[in-house]
Order: C-alpha cells, then sequence, then structure tokens
C-alpha cells in the first residue's frame, strides 16, 4: 500500500533511516509561454474554405431533401459544423498572445507548407486539403439528383 507522507513526517523518517535521501522541495522558476504555431502554417481563407464546403453540402441536403421533419436535424449539423469550424479560427488567436502568425496567402502561395515528408507546395496542399470535402459535397449533388430524380 501507499501512504502519503508530508513533509515533516518525511524528515523524521529520514533521520531514522540513513539510507534514505529526501531531496528539497524544487522551486520552480516561472515558465515562459511557448511559441506554437497554431495555425499550421495554413492562411485563414483555406479553413474559410473547406467550412464554406461543409455548409454547402449540408445546405444542398437541407434544400434538396426539403421535409419539415429534417428542418432541426439538419440546423443542428449546422450548428456543429459552425461550432467545429470557429473553435479552431479562435483557438489560433487566443491568449496568451503569439508570435507566430497565420501566413497570408501571397506568403502561403510562394514557401507552401512543411509536411511530415518534406515541403509541399501551395497548390498541392490546397488539392491535398479540398479532395475529401470536394467528394463529400460531390455526394451530396449526387443524393439529391438521384432523389429528385426517382421521387
Amino acid at each position: 500500500m501507499t501512504e502519503h507522507l508530508e513533509r515533516p513526517k518525511l524528515d523524521t523518517l529520514a533521520k531514522v533511516d540513513t539510507l534514505a535521501k529526501i531531496l528539497p522541495a524544487i522551486e520552480t522558476a516561472p515558465q515562459q509561454p511557448v511559441a506554437v504555431d497554431r495555425s499550421f502554417g495554413f492562411p485563414p481563407a483555406l479553413h474559410i474554405g473547406l467550412g464554406g464546403v461543409f455548409l454547402a453540402f449540408l445546405a444542398i441536403l437541407g434544400f434538396g431533401l426539403a421535409a419539415p421533419a429534417l428542418l432541426i436535424p439538419i440546423a443542428i449539423c449546422m450548428l456543429f459544423t459552425v461550432a467545429i469550424f470557429a473553435v479552431p479560427a479562435l483557438w489560433v488567436g487566443m491568449k496568451p498572445d503569439n508570435p507566430v502568425k497565420s501566413p497570408r496567402w501571397a506568403e502561403f502561395q510562394l514557401r507552401g507548407v512543411m509536411t511530415a515528408t518534406g515541403r509541399c507546395s501551395a497548390n498541392a496542399a490546397i488539392a491535398q486539403m479540398y479532395v475529401v470535402p470536394m467528394v463529400v459535397l460531390g455526394w451530396g449533388v449526387a443524393i439529391v439528383t438521384i432523389w429528385g430524380l426517382t421521387a
């Protein structure tokens, strides 16, 4: 079993047991904030665009499959989607003030982004980021089209 020992009791035990070496309490210095790139090296326009694609998917489903019973579920999905993209956007600008800022569009086009496998050009990074959201958007268009042709 373990037992929580307070400092005075530890000191008395240390005097009894000469083999035990009790270290003094560690004084901690105030820590400086660490500079972290919370934007992951992408400009805000890409983040806004991704949120827009997912909201467009929900809007297509909402208008294409219009039914009174779907109003609340689509509204809830839209609120969650907005929250999923708003929280990281707020996270980039949270305190403490971070010296690392999101790159501007021209800077992103010039330098691209560093990945685990090496530097990726801006166009390649955009293509990789938007493949799945655009497939999801196309899937929504296909579902609404099939629904409209069969209904």
